[in-house]
């Protein structure tokens, strides 16, 4: 099993490795696994992208991304001209029905409101507005509202999703759904497997929380 220092030193790298971030300017702390990341960043999906990037080096059990995103001056542009910019791309997107997203946008921290029918929609939301140019933060309480959802049917199908999954193993994996929030428990095999698990739970419709619960378990090999 690695050490806290050589999980340290392979996120280093893999944050220099990747092209899209500057890893240069981010300090990478490493407890037992858990990856801290501080410092400052230019672009808030670059701070996505850091923390995806450091999620994939094996060992790492979770990460706190406590960068601060400050945009260049360079970059800089005005809240009306964020806000033109989402709602352009919003109403490009073929995935998405804008008529019942409503935004506002000050200091170039975005709110997103309003009612979608699946959950990755109100993911896709978040990106979208994220990915603009001068964006520093996306608050996105956009609610998932499906008519025909009970919380039994959604936690039916996430289970079925789950098992039809030939990655993951079931038999440690506990789902619960109340109202529109699913809650999981158990054990799973790495980082990778715990993020299918929940991206499963978000599939299911209706579903607005994800509570992961789940614990990675690096000691185990499961049979």
């Amino acid at each position: 099993m690695k050490t806290d220092r050589e999980i340290q030193q392979d996120v280093k790298e893999e944050l220099k490795w990747e092209s899209r971030i500057n890893g240069s300017k981010i300090q990478v702390d490493v407890k037992e696994g858990l990856v801290a990341l501080s410092g400052t960043i230019d672009s808030l999906i670059r701070k996505t992208d850091a923390e995806q990037t450091a999620i994939r080096v094996s060992g790492v059990k979770g990460v706190f991304n406590g960068l601060e995103v400050k945009i260049p001056a360079s970059s800089r542009k005005a809240d009306s001209e964020i806000q033109d910019a989402i709602l352009t791309t919003i109403k490009w997107n073929s995935s998405i029905n804008g008529t019942k997203i409503k935004m506002s946008v000050q200091n170039g921290k975005v709110t997103l409101e309003g009612e979608v029918p699946w959950a990755y929609q109100k993911s896709r939301l978040g990106n979208l507005a994220a990915d603009i140019i001068g964006v520093t933060e996306v608050n996105n309480i956009v609610r998932v509202i499906s008519s025909y959802n009970t919380a039994h049917d959604a936690e039916e199908k996430i289970k079925a999703a789950l098992k039809r999954n030939r990655y993951l193993n079931t038999n440690r994996i506990t789902v619960t759904v109340e109202g529109d929030k699913a809650i999981l428990t158990g054990e799973v095999r790495g980082v990778e497997e715990r993020t299918a698990v929940e991206t499963a739970a978000w599939s299911a419709p209706g579903i607005n929380e994800v509570e992961n619960r789940l614990l990675v378990s690096f000691s185990e090999i499961y049979i």
